[in-house]
């Protein structure tokens, strides 16, 4: 196999076959060639450790490898760093791209190729840059990962228009199994993080480096590139006595990798960090985690790509579903009431702790709602926590929400795209349970027995320092950084 370099303008211009533009275009001809650029007719493109072409429609496995091929209508983009031109795949020869769009290419440059085709390229001094997504969130099919959907590929084109792609993913196989055999359980998602080391998602820029006399390909993660990635079921997804996922990760190095496997029944089990792991290139990985052990079960929680690291319950204290209400608790008490009334309220004349000139202003442990009922992993969030909340989500109201007849506030990452959801489901002060509009506690509470809230409406979502009396009943949603402890 021809070794893949970057060739002068003079070598590559003996070796290449062009195609003849029309009349019309001949000054436009006259003009590349003035500028050493040309139109390239037709690339081959070949995947490294490919023989046999198969429709690209799942991974097929060889070994601890797996391999890619092409498929009818696959695109691939060339540029030289400054221009770029678009070849699709609509022969029966799999490995012929043909022009489709796009400008003449100056190989004095370099070229290099890239798929799929929506990356963007960009040159510094010496080397072309691909900019490229990795999916936050990869969706489940019973067929195996879809190529088409999370695979980039890297090339560099010799002198006979030549590319081989070389593929910039490994795949992580999760063996998901019961740890009971009696018991049957459904998976809803899949949450892969990292401690620290290479990203899992989100925005990259690749190119070719050589490291001990080989070409090869390098990514570098951005700043709005994820430590997580979530594999999505539209479906739940039974695994009767034991199923394999797979979830697509950039080749790299990973320090302290967990699996969080989230079931139907709002429970989640999260494995113990892994140490450091370098995943090559085109290789499988395996690791299993059993759900159903007592010591592992948390409640379910979402990782919204916040800055501190929080990750967010999906339902309420007292809840066990998305949309349930869950209990109302007075600020500082750990326990629901029939009435909440000042004569009730635990921290009331000598007794007072809270929201008084010389007592606490910030929730103990010992009387917080989320700490008590929950377990010490969980806390009720503070003022900044909701700060961050309301800015990494935009928020939508929804009526009816998922056919519960439960409306609310939804909010969608604008880091990760994972979603959270809000019932509105008002308040409770003396016995009475008045408005649509939801609270959520926070820790902070002030010195007019006043305490910060949270507050989902159809109208508004913001939050405020003096929203509630620390005496009446509201929601309160936990905050974890600590899974699985």
């Amino acid at each position: 196999m021809k070794k893949i370099h970057y060739l002068s303008s003079a070598l590559f211009l003996a070796g290449l076959s062009l195609f003849s533009c029309s009349k019309e275009m001949a000054e436009d001809e006259k003009e590349s060639a003035d500028n050493n650029r040309v139109f390239l007719k037709s690339i081959f493109a070949t995947l490294e450790g490919q023989e046999k072409n198969t429709l690209r429609t799942k991974l097929v496995q060889d070994g601890e490898t797996f391999k890619l091929s092409w498929n009818i209508g696959d695109k691939i983009v060339v540029g030289d760093g400054q221009h770029s031109a678009y070849y699709q795949n609509s022969s029966s020869d799999s490995s012929k791209f043909e022009f489709v769009s796009g400008e003449a290419l100056n190989p004095e440059k370099g070229l290099m190729a890239f798929y799929p085709s929506t990356a963007e390229t960009s040159q510094n001094h010496t080397q072309i840059f691909f900019d490229f997504t990795a999916d936050s969130i990869q969706p489940y099919t019973d067929k195996g990962l879809l190529a088409e959907n999370v695979y980039p590929m890297l090339a560099t084109v010799d002198e006979e228009g030549k590319a081989k792609f070389m593929n910039l993913f490994s795949v992580l196989r999760i063996n998901v199994k019961p740890a009971n055999s009696s018991e049957d359980y459904a998976v809803k998602s899949i949450t892969l993080r990292r401690a620290s080391g290479a990203d899992l998602s989100g925005n990259f820029t690749c190119t070719f480096s050589t490291i001990a006399d080989k070409t090869v390909p390098t990514i570098v993660s951005t700043s709005s590139a994820n430590n997580s990635v979530t594999l999505l079921c539209k479906d739940p997804v039974k695994i009767g006595s034991g199923k394999i996922f797979y979830i697509a990760v950039p080749y790299g190095s990973y320090t302290g990798l967990q699996v969080q496997v989230n079931l139907s029944n709002n429970y989640s089990y999260i494995d113990s960090p892994r140490p450091s792991k370098f995943f090559e290139r085109s290789k499988y990985y395996t690791t299993s985690i059993a759900v159903g052990a007592p010591s592992e079960k948390v409640r379910e929680c979402v990782d919204l790509g916040i800055a501190s690291g929080r990750l967010w319950a999906t339902c309420n204290v007292g809840g066990n579903n998305v949309t349930d209400c869950g209990g109302f608790y007075a600020y500082g008490e750990v326990q629901e009431k029939s009435s909440y009334t000042w004569t009730n309220y635990k921290f009331i004349g000598d007794n007072k702790k809270y929201a008084c000139e010389s007592g606490l202003m910030y929730l103990e442990n010992e009387d917080d709602a989320a700490y008590v009922n929950w377990g010490p992993s969980w806390g009720t969030p503070d003022y900044n926590d909701f700060a961050d909340l309301l800015r990494t989500c935009s928020w939508e109201y929804v009526n009816n929400y998922k056919g519960s007849i439960i409306s609310g506030r939804l909010a969608t990452s604008k880091v990760n795209h994972m979603q959270l959801f809000f019932p509105s489901v008002g308040f409770k002060v003396d016995s009475r349970w008045p408005g649509d509009t939801g609270y959520y506690m926070a820790k902070n509470c002030n010195s007019d027995d006043t305490n910060a809230v949270f507050v989902v409406s159809e109208s508004i979502v913001t939050y405020d320092f003096k929203l509630q009396v620390v005496r009446n009943g509201i929601n309160v949603r936990a905050v974890t950084t600590r899974i699985g402890e």
